[in-house]
């Protein structure tokens, strides 16, 4: 952390890391996160691509600079890159045809090396301001890039028919930009408002092999949810009730899991808060 002025503050960190496996996957020896940058995730690969990961390692870099604006406004700048690698062991069958060998075709349990190599770099950039004495207006734009490659190095060069998919080396890319707006009101009463807009929209990469199984081509999605809550503070601000509305315009969505993104509600929801600080 470097602190050249008192309106500038600027942060960089690179760690390397080793995942767990089974249980070991949510204990941790490591700190969370470093110069503010997280490290609190067992894989960052999705396990609905990828399914369970062990035993993966991890490389994270990054650089932020956060300062100050006249106005009562804040701005902020980051940039983080985080890397996976896995290399396991997984399922398969081996045959043999019945063509070549005069008996009835026979399948047996085996298994094949895969390795898998993602990264992901994100920018984002902030703002927020100060409006008076009770209330605060922002917005943050961030832009991530992800891509995993998936390498079965038993099955590379092995000859394949016209149209089949070639599983040997798949390379997936997707870009997801993400634009949020908010504005917060508190009063010294206790009561509290939040309202925010939040656009989405994915670009897909599909690797061309996928053409065999009509994948290829996919747009990604666009969509945009709004959410409002209001809500009351009490004791000191270590307990708070509050209710509101997700996604007011009961948008669906389609998004490819290889871009990390929080669990939005896919229909209009009705959300009730009670929370208590100690």
């Amino acid at each position: 952390t470097w602190v050249p002025t008192s309106q500038l503050r600027v942060r960089g960190i690179y760690s390397e890391g080793l995942g767990g496996m089974s249980f070991d996957e949510s204990v941790r020896l490591e700190p969370s996160q470093m110069g503010g940058f997280n490290q609190a995730f067992r894989t960052v690969i999705s396990e609905s691509l990828s399914g369970s990961i062990e035993a993966p390692e991890f490389t994270t870099y990054g650089l932020s600079m956060e300062g100050a604006l006249p106005g009562r406004t804040w701005w902020g700048l980051s940039w983080n890159v985080i890397e996976q690698d896995v290399e396991r062991t997984i399922g398969a069958f081996t045959g043999y045809d019945a063509g070549v060998f005069l008996a009835t075709p026979a399948y047996f349990a085996d298994g094949t090396p895969q390795v898998l190599d993602y990264e992901e770099q994100s920018l984002t950039a902030t703002i927020n301001k100060l409006v008076g004495d009770q209330c605060a207006v922002g917005a943050m734009y961030r832009v991530t890039r992800s891509k995993l490659q998936q390498t079965l190095p038993d099955l590379a060069g092995a000859p394949l028919d016209p149209g089949q998919l070639d599983i040997s080396n798949l390379e997936d890319e997707a870009t997801l930009h993400e634009i949020s707006l908010f504005a917060d009101w508190n009063s010294p009463t206790g009561v509290f408002a939040h309202a925010e807009a939040n656009w989405y929209s994915q670009d897909l990469d599909d690797d061309p092999n996928r053409a065999a199984l009509g994948t290829t081509g996919r747009s990604g999605d666009e969509f945009i949810h709004l959410n409002a809550l209001m809500g009351y503070r009490f004791n000191d601000n270590s307990a708070e009730v509050s209710a509101g509305v997700l996604n007011i315009f009961d948008t669906d969505y389609e998004l490819s899991p290889l871009n990390p993104y929080l669990d939005l509600p896919r229909e209009r929801s009705f959300v009730l808060r009670c929370r208590w600080n100690f």
